[in-house]
């Protein structure tokens, strides 16, 4: 199974265009989910193979830097989000 990756889109009304991306996920992710905290500065995501938990990163549309994983409790997670009134 590949690493996951996150592309980064605008738009997409109708059209998307690619603003940043592919960038690496933890190399101990299977990502299906994640979401920006409501500043737009941390990208969550579901980590559901490996930890069960969720991987936190900074986030910026030039790149996303690993900070830390939240596992305790968390078993087989399968989303995640910050702040849903998040703008991007």
């Amino acid at each position: 199974m590949e690493d996951a990756k996150l592309w980064i889109y605008r738009g997409c009304n109708p059209a998307c265009t690619v603003v940043g991306g592919p960038f690496a996920l933890n190399s101990k992710s299977r990502t299906t989910y994640g979401h920006l905290n409501s500043a737009g500065t941390e990208f969550i995501a579901n980590n559901y193979l490996y930890s069960g938990g969720l991987d936190i990163y900074k986030y910026s549309t030039k790149g996303l830097t690993y900070q830390r994983s939240v596992t305790n409790g968390l078993m087989g997670t399968l989303a995640a989000a910050f702040d849903l009134g998040s703008r991007q």
